[in-house]
């Protein structure tokens, strides 16, 4: 059942997000609305500055990539995919600390930091928990069952930040 819901979610992420990476959205070209779409160049640039900003604690030694995803050429991206790659590498960062250690101070710190990516700016504005998803996993790992809390490691982390060992 829930390699079922999470198979489920990973389509709906899929499918919410194709028109950002794609620009498969039926928007005129100088539209305002398009004005919310960027080419790879800004997209990169968008990226550099979302890194900059961004002000959440890493886990030790851990940086950002020095660049974004790739995208298709003549790829159209929304403005908004820079910084949500930014949280979510932070997210997902925290969470292979979380799966891949046996310290239990170091597993603190990262469970601290993963229950604090719903309170972010971003994920207040961008990221629906409604159905108790991720915090139903981080609730389960808290009581030492880790297992939804990987799931969501391989399905939305590990082309992101390797699979676990």
């Amino acid at each position: 059942m829930l390699k079922g819901r999470m198979l489920g979610i990973a389509i709906t992420v899929f499918l919410v997000s194709l028109p950002m990476l794609t620009g498969c959205d039926g928007v005129a070209p100088g539209s305002a609305q398009a004005q919310r779409f960027v080419g790879e160049a800004e997209y990169a640039v968008l990226y550099d500055s979302a890194v900059d900003e961004f002000s959440e604690e890493m886990p030790g030694g851990v940086v950002f990539p020095a660049d974004p995803p790739a995208v298709e050429d003549g790829a159209q991206i929304e403005r908004s995919v820079a910084t949500a790659v930014v949280h979510l590498y932070w997210r997902c960062s925290w969470q292979r600390v979380y799966l891949a250690t046996r310290d239990l101070v170091q597993k603190e710190e990262a469970m601290r930091q993963l229950e604090r990516f719903a309170e972010t700016a971003w994920a207040q504005s961008y990221y629906d928990d409604s159905s108790g998803a991720w915090s139903g996993a981080l609730e389960s790992a808290s009581f030492g069952d880790a297992g939804m809390l990987r799931d969501f490691y391989i399905s939305d982390c590990e082309s992101r930040t390797g699979p676990l060992a």
